[in-house]
């Protein structure tokens, strides 16, 4: 019975040979070409030109942030009775405890007092996710007087 050695590599070894190989080709290849592409030079000094000088930026207009989350408070209030009764209603009927839920949204005003943005943080200790998601799908646009730039403020909300 002959036995024969396997000469070869195995696979994955001939594959990392061969990398290395065409890598150091490239590597040598591409150094000792010449670019086509004439580097690039600064700009000549050409002859001076006059500009006027910039105005300066007109700061931007303050805004009452205190002011704008009273006026979204209320607005949302005005709210409060109907989506007390179409969300918290329901989850209270079947399950009481807890009594009240609490959340604070914060909702992003654009310069025109309409909302672009809102988030919500809901209370853990009283937490109920079928009353987020009701009221997430549920909730009122709301506006506010218009503060003259975007702005964010945090409102709390608690119901019922």
């Amino acid at each position: 019975m002959t036995s024969e050695k396997a000469s070869g590599l195995s696979s994955s070894t001939a594959i990392l040979l061969g990398s290395g190989i065409i890598a150091l080709g490239l590597y040598f290849g591409l150094r000792s070409s010449k670019s086509d592409v004439p580097p690039m030079l600064p700009p000549a000094a050409g002859p001076a030109v006059d500009r006027a000088p910039l105005a300066p930026a007109k700061p931007a207009p303050f805004v009452d942030k205190a002011k704008v989350a009273k006026d979204a408070a209320a607005a949302l209030d005005r709210h409060k009775k109907a989506l007390t009764e179409t969300c918290v209603a329901p989850a209270l009927a079947k399950k009481p405890d807890p009594p009240t839920v609490k959340y604070l949204f914060n909702i992003t005003f654009d310069a025109a007092g309409r909302p672009i943005a809102r988030g919500v943080v809901e209370d853990r200790a009283t937490s109920r996710p079928e009353v987020l998601t009701c009221i997430s799908d549920n909730f009122p646009v709301i506006q506010v007087p218009p503060p003259g730039q975007s702005v964010l403020v945090d409102v709390p909300l608690e119901l019922p």
